[in-house]
């Protein structure tokens, strides 16, 4: 004790502060340390809620999930119903996602699939009638249409290997069949409408030409005579 007080008073200041130093900085690492345990710990539950799969699935959950899905599409589970739209889908995405620790990994995994298949159904159905004026395909129902403005074969961008659904499969290229022979007919019809508008403008350009020299013929003769007079 006697040694402390036979310090300085700068000395004795520096080794207080050099001392609560030491004592922040240890409780600043018990804390963070703490803190890390707490997130690690979320995050672990989390985890194990997702991935945790049950031995047997709950058969109440899975039939109602099957039937959620299935109301997405008609009877025969080909085309899409007529009210389909991105937020029914999303719903029900989400109620399947909601409900993995119900059922089997088998079953989350065939829930998933019939899900993704109607996504893939919607975004071509939504491809092929941006290609047309007004909606062509609605549930089972074909309408006709004029392929919109500006439209070319290589904006047609529906891939048919990926492409489900046996009579919708069908449906869709018909109807991407018929948007290339629009596409074809109208730059066909351009083709032919500006070969005949250069043929017109070439006989105008001709008739202009032969008036115009008949004229300066004319013209030519009748400053002639009167010179001649």
């Amino acid at each position: 004790m006697k040694k402390f007080e036979n310090l300085t008073t700068k000395t004795k200041v520096i080794i207080a502060v050099s001392g609560a130093c030491i004592i922040l900085l240890g409780g600043f690492a018990i804390n963070s340390a703490i803190s890390s345990k707490k997130t690690e710990s979320k995050v672990e539950t989390v985890k194990t809620s997702e991935h945790t799969r049950p031995d047997k699935t709950d058969a109440d959950t899975l039939s109602k999930l099957t039937k959620e899905i299935s109301a997405l599409s008609d009877a025969e589970g080909d085309y899409l119903i007529a009210t389909i739209s991105q937020g029914k889908i999303d719903l029900v995405k989400k109620k399947v996602k909601g409900n993995y620790s119900k059922l089997t990994e088998l079953d989350n995994d065939r829930l998933d699939k019939k899900v993704s298949e109607v996504q893939n159904k919607f975004d071509n159905l939504k491809k092929v009638n941006s290609y047309f004026k007004t909606q062509v395909l609605s549930g089972s129902t074909v309408t006709k249409s004029v392929i919109i403005d500006g439209l070319t074969e290589d904006k047609i961008d529906i891939d048919f290997q990926k492409l489900l659904g046996k009579k919708f499969h069908r449906t869709i290229e018909e109807l991407v069949v018929d948007a290339k022979k629009q596409i074809r007919k109208r730059d066909e019809d351009k083709k032919n409408a500006d070969a005949t508008k250069a043929n017109v403008e070439a006989e105008s350009a001709k008739k202009w030409s032969i008036t115009s020299s008949w004229s300066t013929t004319n013209r030519s003769s009748s400053i002639s005579a009167g010179a001649s007079a």
